[in-house]
Protein backbone atom coordinates (compact mmCIF):
# COMPACT_ATOMS: atom_id res chain seq x y z
CA UNK A 1 0.00 0.00 0.00
CA UNK A 2 1.47 3.81 -1.09
CA UNK A 3 0.38 6.46 1.34
CA UNK A 4 2.32 9.93 2.58
CA UNK A 5 3.18 10.41 5.80
CA UNK A 6 3.82 13.88 7.62
CA UNK A 7 7.11 12.91 9.60
CA UNK A 8 8.90 14.31 12.17
CA UNK A 9 12.62 12.99 11.97
CA UNK A 10 15.12 12.61 14.89
CA UNK A 11 16.51 16.32 14.48
CA UNK A 12 12.67 17.91 14.75
CA UNK A 13 12.80 18.41 10.90
CA UNK A 14 9.14 17.71 9.54
CA UNK A 15 8.87 16.22 5.71
CA UNK A 16 6.06 14.38 3.89
CA UNK A 17 7.21 11.50 2.18
CA UNK A 18 5.40 9.29 -0.11
CA UNK A 19 5.86 5.65 0.97
CA UNK A 20 4.90 1.98 0.36
CA UNK A 21 4.50 -0.14 3.00
CA UNK A 22 6.60 -3.30 3.55
CA UNK A 23 6.23 -4.31 7.36
CA UNK A 24 6.13 -3.06 11.04
CA UNK A 25 8.62 -3.91 13.70
CA UNK A 26 9.96 -3.16 17.17
CA UNK A 27 13.51 -2.73 18.28
CA UNK A 28 12.43 -2.88 21.91
CA UNK A 29 11.61 0.81 22.91
CA UNK A 30 10.25 2.34 19.62
CA UNK A 31 7.70 0.60 16.72
CA UNK A 32 8.99 0.94 13.36
CA UNK A 33 7.34 1.31 9.76
CA UNK A 34 9.65 -0.15 7.06
CA UNK A 35 8.43 1.29 4.08
CA UNK A 36 9.89 2.05 0.48
CA UNK A 37 10.51 5.95 0.13
CA UNK A 38 9.72 7.11 -2.75
CA UNK A 39 11.17 10.48 -2.40
CA UNK A 40 14.67 9.22 -1.58
CA UNK A 41 14.23 6.13 -3.83
CA UNK A 42 15.06 3.52 -1.39
CA UNK A 43 14.30 1.39 2.03
CA UNK A 44 13.49 3.71 4.90
CA UNK A 45 12.64 3.04 8.92
CA UNK A 46 10.12 4.99 9.99
CA UNK A 47 9.55 5.32 14.08
CA UNK A 48 5.73 5.13 14.42
CA UNK A 49 5.48 7.85 17.14
CA UNK A 50 7.23 10.61 14.72
CA UNK A 51 4.55 9.63 12.29
CA UNK A 52 2.28 13.32 12.75
CA UNK A 53 -0.33 12.15 10.19
CA UNK A 54 -1.15 10.09 7.45
CA UNK A 55 -2.52 11.21 4.22
CA UNK A 56 -4.22 7.81 2.13
CA UNK A 57 -4.77 7.65 -1.54
CA UNK A 58 -7.92 9.73 -1.70
CA UNK A 59 -6.42 12.44 -0.13
CA UNK A 60 -7.63 12.16 3.57
CA UNK A 61 -5.66 13.27 6.70
CA UNK A 62 -5.68 10.88 9.15
CA UNK A 63 -4.62 12.29 12.16
CA UNK A 64 -4.17 9.12 14.53
CA UNK A 65 -1.69 7.46 12.46
CA UNK A 66 -1.99 4.18 14.88
CA UNK A 67 -5.44 3.85 14.46
CA UNK A 68 -5.25 4.25 10.76
CA UNK A 69 -2.82 1.01 10.74
CA UNK A 70 -5.08 -1.03 12.58
CA UNK A 71 -8.24 0.11 10.52
CA UNK A 72 -7.26 0.09 7.31
CA UNK A 73 -3.76 -2.32 7.06
CA UNK A 74 -5.69 -4.84 9.66
CA UNK A 75 -2.45 -4.62 12.01
CA UNK A 76 -3.10 -5.07 16.13
CA UNK A 77 -1.90 -5.43 18.83
CA UNK A 78 -1.33 -8.79 20.78
CA UNK A 79 -2.53 -8.14 24.58
CA UNK A 80 0.88 -7.93 26.64
CA UNK A 81 -0.35 -5.82 29.51
CA UNK A 82 3.79 -5.59 30.49
CA UNK A 83 4.21 -3.84 26.96
CA UNK A 84 3.55 -0.81 25.64
CA UNK A 85 0.55 -0.69 22.88
CA UNK A 86 2.00 -1.52 19.08
CA UNK A 87 5.20 -3.41 20.90
CA UNK A 88 4.28 -6.98 19.41
CA UNK A 89 2.01 -6.87 16.22
CA UNK A 90 0.39 -9.65 14.34
CA UNK A 91 -1.83 -9.12 11.07
CA UNK A 92 -5.62 -9.77 11.81
CA UNK A 93 -6.83 -12.56 10.12
CA UNK A 94 -10.04 -12.76 8.47
CA UNK A 95 -13.30 -13.82 9.57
Amino acid sequence: MTIAIEYIDSKGAASRRRISIRKFSHDGKSMHLQAYCLERRALRCFRVDRIRAVIDLDGEVHDDPVQFFRDELLVIEEDEPEIPAWRSLKPRRPG
